[in-house]
């Protein structure tokens, strides 16, 4: 009888387990998919928490603005001014901050994230004025109007964006999820009165000249050092011949790939060798006025390492000896597994001219120039006069700081982020094992910038 019951027990199992098995997986996909949805639910909180949190700051940010530059409006006293206008760069800048990190295209809050910047960066400006016992100007005064005017505007439609998000209960996952179209989708007034409505009205806000990196006469500058006569794509090419590091018996022919219409128009010109002579791969841009070097890449890979950081500075200095390239003076050098690059900058009188940089990099395998980035160099060369020293080299000995230890000191114009160059006294120093660059104003002796030399495998980075 046990026997029997065995026999169809087994007989049993061997009919069903499919079924069995079948059923286990099911349940185990179940429990995984059903994890998986609890999972990608509490993200899902998480995120949207995550957006209104930023959302809701930023409005709060906003109305600070507002209500902090009203009281600069109505201050009086230098000491209480300057503590408004930081609170207002602070406010300003942590606005713009959470802007960011919202699901909205680019294009929708570009002029919105520019306003904020200049709001934080004007105010922080007047600050450092007033501390400087320097009193605001009438056209000063009417700036901060017209910017509290705008912020406070600014504020009433993020407000009834809030509102309109609210009664279309929208969610900012669907943005980040399904982008704009989404957004106009679940409710169309919202691009209405938002951010395309606040970009028409910012639009409309008087252009901020000031000392900041944010003004409007920052991006209006023009390039300094393009002069000369228009060129032809022929003459580009030739030019581009002329300045590339081009190998020894070896054919190379240029084409010209097209132009760009950035802050300088040029000429791209791709450099190519004989099938099988070389793995050179160059592309220079040549200025269509003047022919001016812009950038110039050979991206071939470099196969080992033959030269070390003194060699190819030597080999960068004798290039642009080589072809042609005005006095400069080598600033600084990188040197990372495969190449070194070279900065330089221009000398007037013995004066560093720190604006006008020029980049070389040089391939660590044979010493071939493998890149020029003359960018900065010719956005920011001209003649200059230089100042007579008011404030004398060991008058500057004595501003410095007792414990740093000075290395050397020299002039050198520098620029700050304005653009602005301001002529200096370089004072080079150590202090507990590490290097510090100081600069004063050979004028008044105000410290203009500190940098600190943060040294790296790669060579020493000025921050």
């Amino acid at each position: 009888m046990r026997l029997n019951d065995l026999s169809l027990k087994d007989h049993w199992l061997k009919r069903n387990w499919p079924a069995f098995v079948l059923t286990i997986i099911l349940l185990g996909t179940f429990v995984w998919g059903l994890t998986q949805y609890r999972a990608k639910t509490q993200l899902n909180t998480f995120v949207e928490n995550s957006y209104q949190r930023s959302f809701y700051e930023m409005i709060q940010n906003i109305e600070n603005v507002e209500v902090l530059l009203a009281k600069g409006l109505v201050s009086n006293s230098p000491r209480q001014s300057i503590v408004l206008f930081s609170n207002v760069w602070r406010e300003a800048y942590s606005a713009q901050e959470k802007l960011s990190q919202l699901p909205i295209a680019h294009e929708l809050i570009e002029r919105t994230s520019k306003f904020l910047n200049q709001i934080g960066d004007f105010s922080f400006t007047l600050a450092r004025q007033l501390a400087d016992k320097q009193d605001l100007s009438a056209e000063q005064r009417n700036s901060l109007q017209s910017l509290q005017k705008e912020a406070d505007f600014l504020s009433t439609e993020l407000h009834a964006l809030r509102n309109s998000i609210g009664t279309n209960q929208f969610a900012w996952a669907d943005m980040r999820q399904t982008g704009t179209a989404k957004f106009r989708e679940v409710a169309p007034q919202l691009s209405e009165v938002s951010f395309q409505k606040i970009n028409t009205q910012i639009e409309g806000t008087p252009t901020l000249i000031y000392d900041g990196p944010f003004s409007d006469h920052i991006s209006q500058m023009k390039p300094l050092g393009v002069t000369g006569e228009a060129i032809s794509a022929e003459e580009a090419a030739r030019i581009a011949m002329e300045k590339a590091d081009l190998l020894p018996n070896v054919h190379y022919t240029p084409t010209q790939m097209g132009t760009g219409e950035g802050t300088i128009p040029v000429y791209r010109i791709q450099i190519t060798p004989a099938q099988g002579q070389t793995k050179d791969q160059i592309i220079m841009d040549i200025s269509q006025t003047g022919g001016h070097v812009v950038t110039y890449l050979n991206s071939r890979p470099v196969e080992g390492v033959s030269l070390n950081g003194v060699q190819a500075q030597e080999k960068a200095i004798n290039y642009l000896k080589k072809k042609g390239f005005p006095e400069l003076k080598v600033t600084y050098a990188q040197v990372d597994d495969s190449s070194a690059t070279i900065a330089f900058a221009g000398v007037l009188d013995g004066v560093i001219l720190y604006p006008d940089q020029i980049k070389v990099k040089v391939a660590l395998d044979n010493g071939q120039i493998i890149g020029v980035d003359a960018l900065g160099y010719l956005m920011s060369h001209h003649p200059r006069q230089l100042d007579k020293p008011r404030v004398s080299e060991d008058e500057v000995r004595t501003q410095v700081a007792d414990h740093l230890n000075i290395e050397h000191i020299r002039q050198a114009i520098i620029p700050l982020e304005t653009r602005r160059e301001v002529q200096c006294w370089e004072v080079k120093g150590n202090w507990q094992e590490e290097e510090f660059y100081l600069y004063y104003n050979v004028l008044d002796g105000n410290e203009e910038k500190i940098l600190k030399v943060i040294k790296t495998p790669q060579g020493p980075l000025t921050v």
